[in-house]
């Protein structure tokens, strides 16, 4: 079915939705059959409930693995040699005041929330630029948004489960989900961890997703789909993972 609706759309063929899919149809066909629920996007496009879901994942996250990200973050400081002694106390002492109060309640609640809706946000401008600018291409934001966020279920739902199942079972937020698990510890600095690093199990099944919905939005070729989708993540990857990166570990950030 995949092969036939993307060959349809290379051709300009089977642009309009042939059945109508319900809210549940949506949420669920977009992790085995995302190809027909974004043919019933790009003219009937929705974004609240998908959005709502990962703003709730993202919270129930934060919650889970909150106490463990601040073990890790001390952890990191006793390790550093960066620090006099005296300091080390100091960061500690202030990293443990985050670990209650105010600083919690809005670590868990406020930037996640936010952090997803900016994300996202931004995520479908740059490919929006990138469709509509650089490419010619023809879609509107709100379709665009409505496929990422579909898309972005990916992450919410398989990705928040198994992360946060694996961070609790190990009690450290460095889990075995992408290829940087391969390489030795001590060349966590270099660019090819960080390149490594990237390359994730729901990152790529993420990408694949949202790959199909591109082809579908624009009416793209699955290549020039696909193409795209995969370029402009590897760009980031090499912009702000590997060259931003080296720059701030250079600084020990």
């Amino acid at each position: 079915e995949l092969e036939e609706i993307l060959k349809g759309i290379s051709e300009g063929e089977g642009q309009e939705p042939s059945e109508k899919l319900t809210l549940v149809q949506r949420l669920t066909g977009i992790f085995y059959r995302p190809a027909r629920v974004f043919v019933y996007l790009s003219s009937k496009p929705d974004f609240i409930i998908p959005l709502i879901i990962s703003i709730l994942m993202s919270v129930y996250t934060s919650y889970m693995i909150y106490d463990i990200a601040i073990d890790d973050t001390i952890t990191r400081i006793e390790e550093s040699d960066r620090f006099t002694d005296q300091q080390k106390d100091t960061i500690i002492e202030q990293t443990e005041e985050r670990r209650f109060g105010v600083w919690r309640q809005v670590s868990i609640l406020v930037f996640p929330t936010a952090g997803v809706v900016i994300i996202l946000l931004l995520i479908t401008l740059v490919f929006w630029f990138t469709g509509n600018v650089v490419l010619g291409g023809k879609a509107n934001f709100k379709q665009l948004f409505s496929a990422l966020n579909y898309s972005w279920l990916i992450y919410s739902v398989p990705g928040s489960i198994v992360s946060v199942f694996l961070i609790l079972k190990s009690q450290t937020l460095k889990i075995p989900t992408n290829l940087a698990v391969l390489m030795p510890e001590e060349a966590s600095q270099t660019a090819l961890y960080r390149f490594m690093e990237s390359i994730e199990i729901f990152t790529m099944w993420f990408l694949v997703v949202f790959a199909i919905g591109y082809t579908v939005i624009y009416r793209f070729s699955p290549k020039k789909g696909f193409i795209t989708v995969f370029a402009v993540w590897l760009l980031y990857v090499l912009i702000f993972k590997i060259a931003l990166g080296s720059f701030l570990g250079q600084f020990g950030g």
